[in-house]
């Protein structure tokens, strides 16, 4: 039996505030399938409520689900759920909220919403129904509430510009079906794979069953129907962990990630209370390029209540942490209106802080209970955790926790030299410091000057050859009251440094003279036994990095100072303070300070005049 319909008009207010939902709310219009597919599982989730002291608002008892029908000959979208719908009373209080909510007051509100994202609307008035009006010129919707006759049934339709019309029908199913039909220029919403795409990117683990047809014979008259569960995939956030399989963790795993490969590890837990969510994350066992590109895209996915909300989740996981896979489930996160931007920044903060530590404590766990694991992620994962000494302060000592160097103990490329580790070796001599070099490479490090002092006392330093460790030597100040040093600079004293000798002095000053644009000063040394001499910096030296920055923001950058040290006891020292030929002076003062310079990696300034002095010295000798 149906009714005459009844109509209503608009107003003004309300003509503008449908713009700004179907126009300028949602930054994604494909959001209006999660948006009505969300809707369909509250409804189940009320009928479910409800059924339990009243059973008989199953009626059927057929398995609640949704469906969503394609229909490119029609150019229409059904969402159809058998949940427990609506009467006429809720329909204009569900549908009609915002036509009778027209008020100055409220449009300031929501143009609010939508221009500095507040969260005060958030699950009021049916915005996430009106979406639907991004992609389509009008929508019906037909509906009957789980109980009443089917008399009873209800039809409402609008365009979203000057009416909506609601009228009785006769539905002899329980629940609601949405029809919409599509605008011409957003054609790409008919074909069935992006629906099911969708569906499997914002409701796969939604519990409501959700299926798909689409009408596949051109022919109106002879249409097939091809019915397909999408939401097949098994959620396991919620289970309990004594209850799921290593076979299943990894299942899940693949299918959030579409990744080939098994994960090295993961870890699962629950918090609830103030802050209420489950997180699942993975640590993979490859990496994968775009990790090192600046529009890289998480694959860890943020979900409320089974929905998901985004992976662009850096307001949740630190970037030096990007590598992280997973999923979290949040209860009580408030979003915005289209629940596109996170709103309650404290508690993303308390989230973030938490998690964090969390995974953290995690890697530590696994540092220690399994060395071949901790070794395959560092291999592919260090050189980004290592970004963290710069950017998480609060969690510093606890990454330095987890970082692995190479270092003279062994000359080792494979990195796995702990600092705690470092520690346990400590001569009493170094007075709580901790040694380093940064240097370009491990080969250059094996037969490095600098290293032989260190090497005759068997003091072990740290080998940073990574090209992100010109960026965290910065950072490095202190690790469990253990100061950190390079062995570059001129100020370590572990025992006498300089040698005075005046029988050297007129030799020093003529070389000052020479290298006077290139060296602040020239010392004789105890540390050096096999090289001749050896670069070493000021305590301002600028690593490139670090100059980079100051040039960028505009500041001076300090000029690098160097000094020369001399080994007084080896045979060219010797031979240069007795040379009485200006030239040859010149050459070999030159040909030691360029030898030292190649030592440390550095590049010349002039390589032709280097190499004419080496030509001329062979040459010299084969006369000989």
């Amino acid at each position: 039996m149906n009714s005459e319909k009844s109509s209503f008009f608009f107003k003004t207010e309300i003509k503008k505030l449908l713009d700004i939902v179907i126009n300028s709310l949602y930054k994604n219009k494909e959001v209006f399938i999660r948006e009505l597919i969300s809707n369909s599982s509250d409804a189940a989730k009320k009928l479910h409520f409800k059924s339990l002291t009243n059973h008989s608002l199953l009626e059927d008892n057929t398995k609640l689900e949704v469906n969503i029908n394609v229909n490119k000959i029609n150019k229409t979208i059904t969402v159809e759920d058998n949940c427990i719908g609506m009467n006429k009373a809720e329909v204009l209080e569900n549908l009609g909220t915002i036509a009778k909510s027209g008020t100055k007051d409220f449009i300031k509100r929501i143009e609010n919403t939508v221009n500095n994202n507040t969260n005060e609307l958030i699950g009021n008035f049916g915005i996430g129904f009106y979406s639907a009006f991004m992609v389509s010129n009008k929508v019906i919707v037909e509906t009957r509430k789980a109980g009443d006759s089917i008399e009873n049934g209800v039809y409402w339709e609008s365009d979203g510009k000057e009416k909506f019309n609601i009228r009785n029908i006769k539905k002899e199913t329980k629940g609601t079906s949405i029809k919409l039909y599509i605008k011409d220029n957003e054609s790409e919403f008919l074909d069935y794979f992006k629906i099911e795409s969708l569906v499997t990117k914002y409701s796969n683990y939604i519990s409501l069953p959700i299926t798909i047809t689409s009408d596949k014979d051109k022919k109106e008259d002879s249409l097939v129907e091809d019915k397909k569960i999408i939401n097949n995939k098994k959620s396991i956030l919620r289970l309990d962990k004594k209850n799921i399989s290593n076979k299943e963790y990894i299942e899940f795993y693949k299918n959030i990630t579409n990744d080939i490969n098994e994960p090295i590890f993961w870890f699962h837990s629950k918090v609830e209370g103030k802050l209420d969510y489950i997180s699942l994350f993975y640590i993979p066992s490859k990496v994968t390029f775009d990790l090192f590109l600046n529009k890289y895209v998480s694959d860890f996915k943020l979900y409320v209540k089974n929905v998901f909300v985004s992976n662009n989740t850096s307001n949740f996981i630190p970037n030096y942490l990007r590598f992280i896979k997973g999923v979290v489930d949040i209860t009580n996160l408030e979003l915005n209106i289209s629940r596109d931007v996170f709103q309650d920044t404290k508690t993303i903060e308390n989230i973030k802080n938490i998690l964090s530590k969390k995974i953290l404590g995690v890697l530590n766990t696994l540092s220690k209970d399994n060395e071949k694991k901790y070794s395959i992620f560092w291999e592919n994962f260090g050189k980004i955790l290592k970004e963290g000494l710069s950017e998480d302060f609060i969690n510093k000592e606890k990454i330095l926790q987890l970082l692995r160097f190479s270092s003279s103990y062994s000359f080792d490329e494979k990195q796995s030299i702990s600092l705690d580790e470092y520690i346990t070796r400590m001569k009493l001599e170094q007075n709580d410091t901790i040694y380093y070099l940064l240097i370009k490479n491990l080969d250059l490090s094996k037969d490095s000057p600098h290293l032989e002092y260190f090497k005759k006392h068997n003091i072990e330093v740290l080998l940073l050859v990574d090209k992100i460790d010109e960026w965290i030597v910065n950072s490095l100040f202190d690790y469990k009251g253990k100061k950190f040093k390079s062995i570059i600079t001129s100020d370590i004293n572990i025992e006498a440094n300089d040698i005075n000798n005046d029988e050297y002095n007129n030799m020093i000053n003529d070389m000052k003279n020479i290298l006077k644009k290139d060296i602040k000063n020239i010392i004789l040394s105890n540390k050096l036994t096999k090289y001749p001499s050896r670069i070493i910096s000021n305590n301002t030296y600028i690593n490139s990095q670090m100059e980079k920055i100051l040039l960028m923001s505009g500041q001076t950058v300090p000029k690098k100072e160097y000094t020369l040290e001399l080994n007084e006891k080896h045979k060219l020292i010797r031979i240069l303070k007795n040379e009485k030929n200006k030239e040859n002076f010149y050459k070999l003062t030159n040909m030691l300070f360029t030898q030292a310079l190649l030592l440390d990696g550095k590049s010349l300034k002039n390589s032709s005049e280097f190499v004419n002095i080496l030509n001329d010295y062979i040459l010299r000798f084969h006369k000989k």
